[in-house]
């Protein structure tokens, strides 16, 4: 529950923290900073108390850059903005914002692209369905299709070859299809709706 998403928040917290607090870690952040800006931060960092409250931490890093350790600029979904991983709410997160360390974390920007793809299909559940816990209506189960499509498609682009999930790729086209059929049949306001959200072409 809640409860348990907030430990967990605070324990993500104090980790960030500790691994700022190694010189190694720091380094690298100071390393990418600009100017003596970036120096300042650095050895404001070095030089916080172990029994330094998490306030008085969150202060010594908030000129940090979203990046990774290793000064590489992450990309963070544009679709997913305001979205963040492991169910963590935004009330829940409020008193941690100051810490880019742990939004590094909490935030899909470092996220793996499986985690991503199925953040992008709750997303779409949640934006489709009628009812909570709603997953098998055909408007969910088209928005869920389509970004299942769009991943595959990109991923055809770049493995021209891969026969089978080409054949994949195909068959949920088909399923698609028809499940738009049938909502064209059933509810001629719910299939213009859907085909309007999702950018389709009406047939």
């Amino acid at each position: 529950g809640d409860r348990t998403r907030l430990n967990m928040l605070r324990a993500l917290s104090l980790g960030c923290m500790r691994a700022v607090r190694a010189p190694v870690s720091w380094a690298a952040f100071a390393s990418t900073a600009a100017g003596d800006q970036g120096a300042g931060a650095a050895a404001k960092g070095l030089g916080a108390s172990e029994s330094a409250t998490n306030e008085d931490l969150f202060g010594s890093v908030s000129d940090i850059p979203w990046q990774t350790l290793d000064g590489n600029t992450t990309r963070m979904p544009a679709d997913l903005e305001g979205e963040y991983r492991f169910s963590i709410t935004e009330e829940l997160l409020a008193p941690y914002k100051q810490n880019p360390l742990l939004m590094n974390v909490v935030t899909f920007r470092n996220a793996s692209q499986m985690e991503i793809n199925t953040a992008r299909i709750q997303k779409a559940i949640r934006r489709f369905q009628r009812a909570p816990g709603d997953t098998g209506s055909p408007d969910v189960q088209i928005a869920v299709l389509t970004e299942k499509i769009k991943y595959m498609t990109e991923h055809m682009r770049v493995h021209r070859k891969d026969v089978h999930n080409r054949r994949g790729l195909q068959g949920m086209l088909n399923q698609r299809r028809k499940l738009l059929v049938y909502l064209k049949r059933t509810s001629l306001s719910r299939y213009h709706h859907v085909v309007s959200e999702l950018g389709l072409r009406a047939s």
